[in-house]
């Protein structure tokens, strides 16, 4: 029994393991997974071999399943907190020295982006130590040099940090590493006979045959060709995509232009659908909107008073076509309930959603009907020709809302009281801003950072002058790697000093991009 518990576990005479986590070994490859108890989340596994005296080189291939996290080499390790560590974090690649259990004895000597660097992909680190210097690679470039020698000697192995999952094979030391790259000659020869591929609908035994006596070095260039092709095809999808992004925004824009009640809202949030579905006709949906106009119309009659107009409105949507918000928490936050158009085929929405089309529809039966951008939960306020207005929530059906009622579910959501400007009417921009940044908030959940910028840069396209959705840009595009564009948004925010922003913490996020370095 004892034997089959040691399946897949590290050979206790090659490694040892420190700060918990969960090291096994696979195929070859050794696997890391769970949180350490180092700092940092941090979990060691060292060698047991010691490494050659200085100068010596040390290798690994790792690829991470969450850039969010670390994982790499560790040397000059004493067994315990102290260690150098050089590895991948957040997409750019970091020389560290530990020094102790926690956050004041950890320092980063140096952090940068590099674009040999694969993200989610396989890639080698290297470290070469020498005397009084330090050198680290990936992927056979050179990222970073250090004189750091506060660490002169100790063991190596390999670390991983927070909650990723870290996969690690080809674990060396030696004195000089081999050079991994094929010599260039070879590779030329290898790259001449793919070309002759070129067209073919597969490769022919004669190709195959031909690469074979250098199986390893061809192998090799095929698979860098490849990603290389898919790195191509990859800018391609993303060009278009931009193309795509500002078509649609200059589309928007252009619906927009105008007195307030010539804005088509509709059409409008329609579009904001579009930016991430290419394939969505617009003026499919439109005509859609007319035909539910017109089936109102005709049941009505045309000696229908505006009350028989809302109550045929209500049955029509709720009723008869069965309209409803979205309850479960899951459903509630999927993107489906933002996208007009799915809410008009799944007839589930949001409240603001389900309100655009209540109001679109209750223009054109001629109802007066606007949007009340409550804290929290949309609504909607119905505007009698006599007498006083009244609150519904689309989202319930269209159930009238008492003032009452309404103050105390902002201050429940707001926990502070409610004022009279939570029930101003809202114009049409900030209903599709509203729209946007319940998306933004999806797809910050989700981790999606070009998701989230194509939400901000068209929120920004609307309202130039938005300096929360500045900030929120500048830290999204920190985190796509785009250092100068964040560098932008921040420096815009910081000339226009606005009264509503931490400008020190904008300041220290200036300071932070600029040690991050060109």
């Amino acid at each position: 029994m004892a034997r089959w518990l040691t399946i897949g576990t590290l050979d206790p005479a090659e490694w040892t393991t420190l700060f918990d986590g969960r090291w096994r070994q696979r195929a070859g490859k050794i696997l890391a997974e769970g949180m350490g108890s180092g700092f940092g989340g941090r979990t060691v596994c060292l060698a047991k071999q010691p490494p050659p005296d200085i100068p010596y080189e040390l290798a690994v291939t790792v690829r991470l399943d969450d850039e969010a996290g670390a994982a790499g080499l560790i040397f000059h390790a004493d067994g315990g907190d102290k260690h150098y560590g050089f590895y991948p974090s957040g997409g750019q690649l970091r020389l560290t020295r530990f020094e102790g259990p926690d956050v004041y004895s950890w320092t980063i000597l140096a952090q940068q982006p590099s674009p040999h660097y694969r993200p989610g992909d396989w890639n080698t680190l290297k470290v070469r130590v020498e005397k009084d210097r330090i050198l680290c690679y990936v992927n056979n470039h050179l990222v970073v040099e250090s004189n750091d020698i506060a660490l002169q000697a100790g063991r190596v192995g390999l670390a991983k940090f927070r909650n990723t999952r870290a996969e690690f094979k080809h674990f060396q030391v030696a004195r000089q590493l081999a050079e991994p790259t094929p010599p260039a000659d070879l590779v030329k020869r290898i790259n001449q006979s793919v070309d002759k591929l070129a067209g073919a609908a597969s490769p022919g035994a004669e190709l195959v045959d031909g690469l074979l006596p250098n199986a390893a070095a061809s192998m090799s260039v095929l698979r860098d060709r490849a990603k290389h092709l898919e790195e191509q095809a990859a800018q391609m999808r993303q060009l278009a995509q931009a193309v795509h992004q500002k078509q649609v925004q200059g589309e928007l824009l252009k619906v927009l232009r105008g007195k307030e009640d010539d804005i088509d809202l509709f059409h409008a949030a329609l579009l904001i659908a579009r930016l991430d579905n290419e394939e969505l006709e617009v003026d499919g949906y439109r005509r859609e909107i007319e035909r539910m106009a017109r089936d109102l119309k005709r049941a009505l009659g045309k000696e229908a008073d505006d009350k028989a107009k809302l109550a045929a409105l209500n049955k029509y949507l709720f009723i008869d076509h069965g309209f409803h918000g979205s309850r479960s928490d899951h459903d509630y936050y999927n993107k489906a309930n933002s996208y007009l158009n799915e809410v008009l085929d799944d007839r589930e929405g949001l409240p603001i959603t389900l309100s655009i089309i209540y109001m679109e529809l209750a223009r054109r039966l001629g109802l007066k009907v606007v949007g009340i951008g409550m804290p929290g939960h949309f609504v909607v306020k119905y505007i009698p020709v006599k007498g006083e207005g009244q609150l519904l929530d689309v989202f319930d059906d269209a159930r009238p809302l008492p003032e009452k009622e309404a103050r105390q579910r902002i201050e429940e959501s707001t926990e502070r009281p409610a004022r009279d400007v939570d029930f101003a009417v809202v114009d049409k921009k900030a209903i599709l801003i509203r729209i946007l940044h319940n998306l933004l908030s999806v797809a910050h959940d989700e981790r999606d950072v070009q998701s989230a910028l194509r939400y901000l840069d068209t929120i920004l396209a609307m309202a130039p002058d938005s300096v929360q959705d500045h900030v929120l840009r500048a830290v999204a595009r920190r985190r796509a790697g785009d250092r100068k564009g964040a560098l932008e948004d921040v420096d815009w925010a910081l000339d226009h000093k606005p009264d509503d922003i931490n400008l020190e913490r904008i300041e220290e996020f200036r300071r932070e991009l600029l040690r991050q370095g060109p």
